[in-house]
């Protein structure tokens, strides 16, 4: 079984097989809570050691196809909430320049653009963690 975890130490998460997670025999997919806390091996990198490490088990599948599938689920939702946010934010037919309620367009293009960039890059590392699975 492939297991959905996250890291306590630093909320990175990996997929791992079960076998990675100590102390851990599930019998099923839906055998874990999500609350518990297990000890996980993580082989390291170059700056950190490997070893068990606290992780919580978020999700399990018996095949990779399962888990891309979930992860897809997730990934189209967060993306509608991103898009949502950005349509909440970007003005609607508000073309002055200064308005009597003091908004400088100019100004507020310059925010918007930030903002669009920064969940760009949101979805661009959902995408990347997607492809990893």
């Amino acid at each position: 079984m492939l297991v959905y975890i996250e890291y306590v130490i630093d909320s990175t998460t990996d997929v791992v097989e079960h076998t990675a997670v100590k102390d851990f025999a599930p019998e099923n997919i839906a055998d874990f809570d999500p609350t518990v806390l297990h000890h996980v091996w993580w082989n390291g990198d170059q700056d950190t050691a490997g070893g068990y490490y606290e992780a919580r088990v978020l999700h399990m599948v018996q095949a990779p196809q399962e888990l891309r599938r979930a992860r897809n689920a997730v990934q189209e939702k967060e993306e509608q909430e991103l898009l949502s946010e950005i349509e909440n934010v970007v003005p609607s037919a508000h073309n002055c320049t200064r308005c009597a309620s003091g908004c400088s367009m100019p100004a507020e293009q310059r925010l918007l653009r930030e903002e669009v960039a920064e969940l760009s890059e949101k979805v661009a590392q959902l995408r990347a963690l997607n492809a990893r699975l």
